[in-house]
């Protein structure tokens, strides 16, 4: 009997010998699901955190945690003087802001939704975007314009529009429209950064969608630099470019670039002359001198874009259309 007890416990040291040679912690940690919502609370916090000058101001953004909770726990933690509560005039906040611009801070303005930012548009872009030029230089505007931006769920007409081609048609401002949780929080960041102003324009439908957060985008240091072609997935199909969270939030997101191709839309489109983007903005992105634009960036008389924003000639129209300039082309319709 004893010699028995000995031979178990003589094996029982092996197999927990063994369990520790596995080594279990050396495992790669799962990505952390983050919505989008808390990626750009994060965002805020960080850069609050990090520069002194960084304030946030906007309707109901302090005591109320924002009209989409974006700013949650941030008055509390930074107080008045940094999470201000303005009154419901948006031409006021936002010469606010740009005025604080100018002067050396850095706020970010938050507009309840972007169809109220029409009430500030003299100071988005006679004052912020065009006081670079107008000064050679010497005057920077580092603000953030950012909230909601285009359709959500049975909010109306007044609260749907996307006003992507808007801003993007003026010069002296970055516009930026971030999809998931990673991209929110690196461009906000950097956004917050620059030293010009940033339009910065968030899917109201994808405020409380969880996406996968790397290790490496939950540091503080972590910024992704506006302007740089993001590749989704290599393929050699031509590029489908969803805008704004159209689609994504259902899983439905389908960036193909060629392989080895670093240089975005314009190589990719260079590569194959074809490019598919779907927007729920007005036409907003001109490419010039590729086929089906003229050089003076006016659309091509044969160059026909289904555009959700506006009405579409029946099919029997857009077939004349193009039987009278190149009858070949309609067999692709």
């Amino acid at each position: 009997m004893a010699a028995s007890l000995r031979c178990f416990l003589r094996s029982g040291k092996k197999a927990v010998s063994a369990l520790g040679q596995r080594e279990f912690h050396r495992s790669a940690p799962a990505a952390a699901q983050v919505t989008v919502r808390d990626a750009l609370n994060q965002a805020m916090d960080e850069e609050l955190e990090r520069d002194e000058r960084v304030f946030l101001l906007g309707e109901e953004v302090a005591q109320y945690d924002g009209a989409y909770k974006v700013s949650r726990g941030l008055w509390k933690k930074y107080g008045d003087k940094r999470i201000i509560d303005t009154p419901i005039s948006e031409m006021g906040f936002a010469g606010i802001a740009v005025g604080a611009a100018m002067a050396g801070l850095r706020p970010i303005c938050e507009f309840m939704t972007f169809n109220f930012s029409m009430q500030a548009i003299d100071q988005v872009i006679n004052s912020a975007a065009k006081t670079c030029y107008m000064s050679a230089g010497l005057q920077a505007v580092p603000i953030v314009f950012r909230g909601p931006n285009g359709a959500s769920a049975g909010v109306a007409a007044q609260h749907s529009q996307c006003f992507a081609a808007w801003y993007a048609h003026c010069p002296g401002l970055k516009v930026v429209s971030p999809w998931n949780s990673e991209d929110a929080k690196g461009l906000l960041k950097s956004s917050i950064r620059d030293d010009n102003p940033v339009v910065f324009l968030e899917n109201e439908l994808l405020y409380g969608v969880p996406f996968e957060m790397s290790e490496e985008a939950q540091s503080k240091d972590f910024t992704i630099p506006i302007g740089k072609a993001k590749v989704e997935r290599a393929g050699d199909q031509p590029p489908h470019h969803p805008s704004d969270g159209r689609g994504e939030h259902r899983g439905q997101r389908d960036e193909d670039q060629p392989p080895g191709d670093g240089g975005g839309r314009l190589a990719s489109v260079r590569s194959r002359s074809r490019d598919l983007r779907q927007d729920h903005g007005r036409f907003c992105l001109q490419l010039p001198g590729l086929p089906g634009y003229q050089g003076n960036g006016r659309r091509h008389p044969d160059a026909i874009r289904q555009n959700p924003g506006g009405p579409q000639p029946a099919a029997d129209q857009r077939h004349h259309l193009l039987r009278e300039k190149d009858p070949e082309r309609l067999k692709n319709v």
